[in-house]
């Protein structure tokens, strides 16, 4: 057997043993801790929360199920907001080629800005002017410009 067959196996026997793990911890409600890795300022910094067995399983909290974004409606939205992609990106906090690779390729699959997302095509009039004025607040440059 070959070591990257080897290594691929104790990959999946790993996750089933967390999944065996977590599933127990729902069943009994057993605290978890949830460790994320996020990148602020190119370096990596690691969370850590705990939760309860009963907030996964949603019996304390729901979770909204949102639809995905596609390259396309992304781009319709940024449009109707009349914003150019970098405004848009500079409104959200994220930078160019996050905006860039949305709209050419990925869209947008979960996470907070899908629910930023939903949140603007929900009341695009309202948000457009919100969205304006933070920006020209923010810089003489006109939000359509870039």
């Amino acid at each position: 057997m070959s070591t990257l067959i080897k290594k691929k196996s104790s990959v999946i026997s790993e996750a089933a043993d967390d999944l065996r793990k977590l599933h127990r911890a729902i069943k009994n409600d057993e605290p978890i801790v949830v460790k994320t890795l996020k990148h602020r300022n190119g370096k990596p910094v690691l969370r850590e929360k705990v939760i309860t067995g009963r907030e996964l399983s949603g019996k304390s909290t729901r979770m909204v199920i949102l639809p995905e974004f596609s390259g396309e409606e992304v781009k319709k939205l940024r449009v109707a907001l009349g914003l150019s992609q970098a405004a848009f990106a500079r409104w959200l906090a994220a930078g160019p080629g996050t905006v860039r690779q949305w709209e050419q390729t990925t869209g947008v699959k979960a996470g907070p800005s899908l629910r930023i997302l939903h949140l603007l095509k929900a009341d695009i009039v309202h948000w457009r002017s919100v969205i304006h004025r933070e920006l020209l607040a923010g810089s003489a440059m006109d939000p359509a410009d870039s």
